[in-house]
């Protein structure tokens, strides 16, 4: 997504979006591969366009720390998206 797009959205609506892939995410994992990857990919994706939104300026640690878990679970480090779904 386009970062002038994406920044229009509130906090909440970002957050909601990334949740959306990572809960597609979890109705895949077991199911069809790349369709998971995808929706990880996805959810990546928006969570590096985040960083670059001004108005997580004081949250960036926090957006690095869930871009990393999601990377975990790509490169399959863990298999515990839904902790990371509950968190968000």
């Amino acid at each position: 997504m386009e970062l002038e797009r994406w920044s229009k959205l509130d906090k909440r609506q970002q957050l909601l979006n990334i949740k959306t892939e990572l809960f597609r995410a979890t109705n895949w994992q077991h199911k069809d591969t790349e369709k998971f990857q995808g929706s990880l990919i996805r959810a990546l994706d928006l969570i590096a366009t985040t960083f670059n939104d001004k108005k997580w300026k004081n949250e960036l640690i926090q957006l690095i720390i869930l871009y990393e878990e999601v990377a975990k679970i790509f490169i399959n480090k863990t298999n515990d998206i839904k902790i990371i779904f509950n968190a968000i």
